[in-house]
């Protein structure tokens, strides 16, 4: 296990039921771009270690199980390093009731995570100590009212080939805290510099704004 990667996401709505059903044929295939990202194209082994409905629904578990995946939710097991080490890749959402040094070890020893934000900057802010050591950090003001099918534009991150759009609601802004360093970079903001989504790659070596792009938000609820 040597990828080492991170992603975090500024809402956790996007991997809900409601995120597929806004948005189902990208939606899957982003779940499924995030898998092959963290393997390298190979077939994992991956788990949710959450309650939330972020990592809880069954749109997200065929996601995972179509492409050939190994899926797993549960927060019955140990939160320990050597859970974490079983599995390719761990999704986090929700109220972070986990253990933020643990994430920090996993990482450093090879694993990847997904990290969604979105339940304001209480519970959000509480994640900084494990993003914090990667160059990145949630907003601690509040929610960012960014609400709506997220239209993406052509980007050449792979989590984000042949998507077209992805819904979210309210979630909390990510700030990448040295952007001339080559640690965590935002690969997607919003219209007003918002950042949406953010990765961590430890054999990045890219110009640092080459994922960098601006997206709109289209109200999926029209009134």
């Amino acid at each position: 296990m040597e990828a080492i990667k991170i992603i975090v996401a500024n809402d956790e709505w996007t991997l809900s039921d409601r995120g597929f059903s806004s948005a189902p044929e990208d939606t899957k295939l982003f779940v499924q771009n995030v898998a092959n990202y963290f393997t390298n194209g190979q077939k994992g082994s991956f788990l949710g270690y959450s309650d939330d409905y972020s990592v809880t629904g069954s749109s997200l578990e065929d996601a995972f199980i179509s492409d050939g995946h190994l899926w797993t939710v549960t927060t019955s097991l140990p939160f320990t390093l050597e859970t974490l080490e079983q599995y390719d890749g761990v999704f986090i959402g929700g109220d972070p009731t986990v253990d933020n040094q643990v994430l920090i070890d996993y990482v450093n020893r090879g694993g990847n995570v997904y990290l969604c934000g979105g339940r304001g900057s209480e519970v959000d802010f509480t994640w900084n100590n494990f993003l914090n050591n990667f160059g990145l950090s949630f907003d601690s003001l509040g929610y960012n009212g960014i609400t709506g099918n997220i239209p993406i534009d052509p980007s050449p991150h792979p989590i984000f080939q042949n998507i077209n759009l992805l819904f979210q609601e309210n979630g909390q802004t990510i700030y990448d805290l040295d952007p001339d360093d080559n640690k965590g970079i935002l690969i997607a903001k919003y219209v007003n510099g918002e950042g949406l989504y953010a990765v961590y790659d430890a054999q990045l070596n890219l110009n640092i704004n080459s994922y960098i792009y601006d997206v709109d938000a289209i109200d999926p609820y029209p009134h």
